[in-house]
Parts: structure tokens; C-alpha cells; sequence
């Protein structure tokens, strides 16, 4: 049994470094290196902070503020704000009796409509039956965009092309999994928008999530492994440290022991991923043999994540989860989170404490470590109900892209290690639960 978990940890080790370099590769070539980068709209007046907003018919004579900028536009200057049968979404469109009990139940509802804002109007909101998210990456010169979705205006978006995953809301359609594009590969601009991705870092952060997500999948890899690592390199003064800060509540030994190993497999394989959601989405553009559209969209890539700032709060809370661990493992080479009653465990066996076992720095310690845990798994309980509930991504389509090898090269080899990863951590995870109950049937 030993040896078939160092077998895996192995496998782990290497599919691990191997994805992170080839996912990095993958974050400069396409995610920063992108030369355009489209993001879907959503639907006007549906935001929360935005419900006086309604569709008006664009008036050529008019000037427009935009919401962002306050930048004032005129005449054609307006044609990237458009949806469908020249509409624009316009902040008081809506009639008092509309707004009101929209703005009482809405945290953070827009002000009052004044005289002076009447034309204020936003990009990132459409008339047109907004697609349950993607982005676009253009890594080309030849996409040009189409405003108004004029060539695709015949397509009913509701009643499109069923694709087998359902979404609250509606059916995923056609459009979806196209992402708005044009059956010719054109940019569609009444279903999306261009975003600044050097001003706004939630597509490619400075920090590349393929990189956060390596080291934090190595920090998970083997308790028992990256113990003995670090008690090396910090001349054993670490040694055992880590085994006790990585038991899962251990006021609890009883309880630990079996949902221990269940929380590990959540916190160190399925949350690193679900901040991934753009990277393991992405595809070619569906080109379904029309020649003009392979011509105008070679190189160009899309992907399905509406909600990017719940995989940013993912993002950010595994970095700080990170350097709170390390700064914990620190902490304890300094003062002992055990008493004197403490035994430590035998070579190769996992950690076992006891409350009664721990100082009083130790409760302390071991008790904020608990609440992080619990809001680790929290947090990536609302990350996969905000996907299910308002995306078309889902797991299985993430396996059937992952085999697809169809996105740049650098992204198909991460997409495929990062998904081959989920089933091997699981079988390791559960290796380790029989090697566990093999020293412990042994010692009795």
C-alpha cells in the first residue's frame, strides 16, 4: 500500500509541474498576449445597482454619457453601446412604478434619475437577450466587429440549439456556445464588449492563477511527504509542524479522521480549480465548416466563465490562505502549539492531537486555522452555485474540452493534465485513507 501512494503522489508531483508551466505558458501567449479581449454583456437592468435602467431606441440627435468613463458621445461615437435594432441601455428608462420596488429589495440601488443624467447609457449591459457568459480572446488581425448583431438577428435565442446543459434561467442555445459570434466569425457587439485587460486584471491577473494554483496543489500534495521535506530544509526544527497544522479539526480526533480526508480533497483539488474556469473553458471558435468564418477566426479562442469575480474571490482567498500557512508553519517553529503531553507520530503516520494536548497558543492557532478551512469551503460553495446558477460552464463540459484538442497548444496540454488531475488526487486520497487504516489496524 506505501508503495502505491508514493506511486501517486508521484504522478501527482509531475502532472502538477508539468501543467503549471505548460498553464503559464498559456497565461502570456493568450490571456495577456491576447491583442482584443471581448467580455459577454449582461442583461439591462437586471444588475444589481442599475434597475432604473431600461432599452430606448438610440437617438442619432442625442448626446450620451457613459456610466464608466462620463466621457460625452454623439452620433456614431455610440455604435459600441448598441444592441440589436439600434437600442441602448439608458439609465431611468424605466418608469417610477417599475424602479421602485426593484430599488427597496436591491442593496446598493442606483440613486434617483435627475434631468442631467437622463442619457447616461452603459456598455456592459444589452437589449438583447444577454448569453449566460463567455469572453473572446483575440490573438489575430483579421476579427473585425459587427455591431448590432445584424447578421444573426434572425436566430430566436431562446428556442436555439439545445446543447444538453440546462442553466437556471433558460436553455443553453447556439449563440452560447458561440458566444454571440456571427456564423461568418464576426464580433457580435450586441452581446459583447471590449475590456481593458491591462486596467482590469480579473481576466489576467499579475500573479498568473496557473501559478497560484500549482503551489497551492504542491502544499496539498502529501501531508506526510511535505513534511519530511520541510523538516529537511529547515534542519528539523520543522519537523511534524506541518502534519499538525494540516489536521482538520483537531478539537474534534474522532470526527477528523473521517472528514479529514473528504475536506482535503475538496480544499486541494476541486476549489484550485474553480478559479481556473476561463483556462479549462476555452475552445476554438465553432466554425461548423463555414470557410469564411475559419478565415476570419484562425487563432482565436473562446471561453465561458460569467461570474469572473467569484473565481477572482477564489483567487485571492487561496493566496491568502496560502501565506497564512506558510506564516503558521513559521510561527509554530517558534512557539509550540503542543504541551508536554503531546507524542509525535510514528515515521510515515499522520499527525492525531488532542485539545487536551494543546497549549494555549496552539488553541488559538489551530482554532483560526479551523475557521479558515470552513471558509475556504464556504467560499467555494458559492463559487460553483454562482456557475451553476449563472453560466454555462459545468464540469462535464470541462472534461469534454480538456479531450478536445482544439485551443492553443499551451492551453489544451493544461486543460488535459488539469483534468486528468481531479480523478488522481481522488484515487490517491483514497490510498492514503486505506494505508491510514492499514498502520492503524497494524498498531492495535
Amino acid at each position: 500500500m506505501g508503495a502505491a501512494v508514493k506511486f501517486c503522489t508521484v504522478c501527482q508531483c509531475v502532472f502538477i509541474l508539468f501543467a503549471g508551466i505548460f498553464g503559464m505558458m498559456a497565461h502570456y501567449s493568450v490571456l495577456t498576449g491576447a491583442k482584443e479581449v471581448y467580455v459577454s454583456r449582461q442583461q439591462c437592468g437586471d444588475v444589481v445597482g442599475y434597475s432604473s435602467y431600461g432599452c430606448v431606441a438610440f437617438n442619432p440627435d442625442a448626446q450620451y454619457i457613459d456610466y464608466d468613463s462620463e466621457a460625452r458621445i454623439t452620433g456614431d461615437g455610440v455604435k459600441p453601446w448598441l444592441s440589436s435594432g439600434s437600442m441602448v441601455c439608458q439609465k431611468g428608462a424605466k418608469s417610477d412604478a417599475e424602479t421602485e420596488s426593484a430599488e427597496e429589495s436591491a442593496e446598493g440601488a442606483d440613486r434617483r434619475l435627475t434631468e442631467a443624467d437622463a442619457a447616461t447609457i452603459v456598455k456592459d449591459q444589452t437589449c438583447d437577450k444577454a448569453l449566460l457568459g463567455c469572453q473572446i480572446w483575440i490573438l489575430s488581425d483579421n476579427a473585425p466587429a459587427e455591431v448590432g448583431g445584424k447578421l444573426d438577428s434572425g436566430v430566436d435565442v431562446e428556442a436555439g440549439v439545445d446543447l444538453g446543459s440546462v442553466s437556471v434561467g433558460r436553455t443553453v442555445t447556439d449563440l452560447d456556445e458561440r458566444c454571440g459570434l456571427t456564423e461568418e466569425g464576426f464580433i457580435d457587439t450586441a452581446y459583447v464588449h471590449q475590456i481593458n485587460t491591462t486596467e482590469n486584471e480579473i481576466m489576467a491577473p499579475p500573479i498568473p492563477r496557473p501559478f497560484v494554483w500549482m503551489v497551492y496543489k504542491l502544499i496539498g500534495l502529501d501531508k506526510v511527504f511535505i513534511d519530511k521535506v520541510l523538516g529537511v530544509l529547515t534542519c528539523g526544527m520543522g519537523q511534524g509542524k506541518f502534519l499538525q497544522m494540516m489536521t482538520f479539526l483537531p478539537f474534534l480526533p474522532r470526527c477528523s479522521k473521517f472528514v479529514g480526508p473528504v475536506v482535503s480533497y475538496i480544499k486541494f483539488s476541486i476549489l484550485p480549480v474553480l478559479m481556473l474556469s476561463i483556462m479549462t473553458s476555452m475552445r476554438s471558435v465553432p466554425c461548423n465548416d463555414n470557410s469564411h468564418c475559419i478565415d476570419v477566426s484562425e487563432g482565436n479562442m473562446i471561453s465561458f466563465s460569467r461570474d469572473l469575480n467569484p473565481s477572482m474571490y477564489m483567487y485571492v482567498a487561496i493566496i491568502v490562505h496560502t501565506f497564512v500557512m506558510m506564516f503558521a508553519f513559521a510561527i509554530m517553529a517558534c512557539f509550540p502549539a503542543t504541551n508536554d503531553t503531546y507524542q509525535e507520530p510514528e515515521e510515515g503516520h499522520e499527525a492525531e492531537i488532542s485539545i487536551s494536548q494543546m497549549s494555549r497558543f496552539g488553541k488559538v492557532l489551530f482554532g483560526v486555522l479551523t475557521c479558515l478551512d470552513v471558509f475556504m469551503l464556504g467560499m467555494g460553495l458559492y463559487v460553483i452555485l454562482s456557475q451553476i446558477a449563472r453560466s454555462s460552464f459545468t464540469i462535464s463540459m470541462a472534461f469534454s474540452m480538456a479531450f478536445n484538442f482544439d485551443a492553443e497548444f499551451s492551453v489544451d496540454i493544461f486543460q488535459i493534465l488539469a483534468a486528468l488531475l481531479i480523478p488522481v488526487d481522488l484515487t490517491s486520497e483514497i490510498l492514503k485513507k486505506l494505508k491510514r487504516a492499514q498502520q492503524m489496524k497494524g498498531s492495535s
